[in-house]
């Protein structure tokens, strides 16, 4: 509201033709009259995320109301926001009052409150922190002396927005993780991705697999380039033994934690995938088919048969040790001219009768009614040779292979039993 002078005496009245506004300086509404404002509507964050001031989520959808109180504050015509050691922005994020009302703006003499999904700050993206001490503060305009909202550790704040990811690519194209490859990055593109505090793999639904299994920021193995773009490295998930493996397609996503907010890659193929790692053995024959009760001597043979009964009712099973098995899709009964006598795909999450893989993937165990079934012959080797030519070979969902060392089988003075 603008007024005009008016003047009166015995003789009449006359009032003055320019309109003004009247008003006083705005402050703080204490005796002391600071020229200071107290602002409402920001979090604390979580003390995890280490944090030395407050948020802002500037999101229209999501984002938080902000509230300006003192005295005075119908003058005011502009709101800004900077840094919080009183310097401008090179951009200022700006809202402009309007005398006759603001959408999504309510104004009053001790109180400015703004409702962000209606009204934004332009060239608000200006302000979005790039680092946990990259903090703002709000400055309110008029034509008498700015006030703002302070810049000490209870009033300053850091502006974001939750994260968005649009796409996770992974290098090399396909939808195969390989954790035990740092060339095989995921590069993730979204918004809100510069302040990521965590990146965890978790299942098709989001849940988290294995707890502790997420990195922490920062960490040499994940890069945030800017705002729309952040790298993981192949190995920054080597985790052993492979708890996350798995070889179902699209199984496992990512989720990215912000001080905002968390957000999951998409539930299709243009955010999740198959997670593993080549698999290993142990050094020796004897380490790799270790294993109580199994067919194996404890030195270079395996023996289907036990020394009493009959076959097939006193079958013995092999056990293959080693590491990253979880990813295993195809296990295949060679001798060591890669000649194939036996080939079964597998989901080691649910395998088929006669395999059991061990929860932290470091074991397999195959049952010897499995191998007499689907080619005894495989274990019929090498019993007047004396030759070690029979090995496993395992095959990752990524098309990885690893080979066992060679093992002796149906040694001859067991033949008969």
């Amino acid at each position: 509201v603008r007024s005009k002078l008016r003047v009166i005496n015995p003789f009449g009245e006359a009032i003055h033709s320019t309109a003004f506004n009247v008003n006083i300086q705005p402050n703080d509404g204490t005796q002391a009259a600071n020229e200071l404002v107290v602002l409402g509507g920001m979090p604390q964050p979580a003390a995890a995320f280490n944090i030395n001031g407050k948020i802002w989520n500037r999101d229209a959808d999501t984002g938080e109301d902000l509230s300006f109180v003192g005295t005075g504050l119908k003058a005011i015509e502009r709101i800004y926001i900077e840094n919080a050691n009183g310097t401008a922005l090179g951009t200022e994020p700006l809202i402009t009052l309007d005398p006759k009302g603001t959408p999504g703006v309510t104004v009053t003499d001790s109180l400015i409150q703004i409702d962000s999904s209606v009204a934004q700050f332009a060239d608000a993206n200006y302000s979005d922190a790039l680092a946990k001490t990259q903090f703002m503060r709000f400055r309110l305009d008029s034509a008498r002396n700015s006030v703002n909202t302070g810049g000490g550790v209870t009033e300053r704040f850091l502006v974001g927005r939750p994260p968005k990811v649009s796409s996770l690519a992974l290098s090399g194209g396909g939808n195969h993780w390989r954790r035990d490859v740092q060339a095989s990055a995921a590069t993730l593109t979204g918004t809100g991705l510069k302040l990521v505090d965590s990146v965890e793999i978790v299942d098709k639904n989001g849940l988290t697999i294995l707890a502790n299994t997420g990195v922490l920021l920062p960490n040499a193995n994940v890069t945030t380039t800017s705002d729309t773009s952040l790298e993981i490295n192949g190995t920054a998930f080597s985790v052993t033994p492979g708890y996350l493996d798995t070889v179902t397609a699209l199984n496992r996503r990512v989720r990215l934690t912000t001080p905002w907010g968390f957000v999951l890659t998409d539930d299709n193929a243009s955010g999740a995938f198959t997670i593993s790692a080549t698999p290993t053995f142990p050094e020796t024959a004897a380490l790799t088919f270790a294993g109580n009760g199994s067919g194996f001597n404890g030195v270079d043979t395996y023996d289907i048969n036990a020394t009493s009964g009959t076959a097939p009712d006193n079958l013995l099973p092999l056990v293959i040790n080693g590491q990253n098995f979880l990813g295993v899709k195809t296990i295949r009964f060679e001798d060591n001219g890669s000649n194939t006598y036996y080939t079964v795909n597998v989901n080691p999450a649910s395998p088929p009768s006669g395999f059991t893989f061990s929860a932290d993937g470091s074991q397999i165990i195959i049952s010897g009614k499995v191998i007499y079934d689907n080619n005894a012959s495989w274990a019929q080797d090498g019993n007047n040779s004396g030759l070690g030519e029979r090995r496993i070979k395992l095959t990752s969902v990524a098309d990885q292979n690893a080979t066992t060392s060679s093992i002796k089988t149906d040694p001859a003075w067991n033949d008969n039993n």
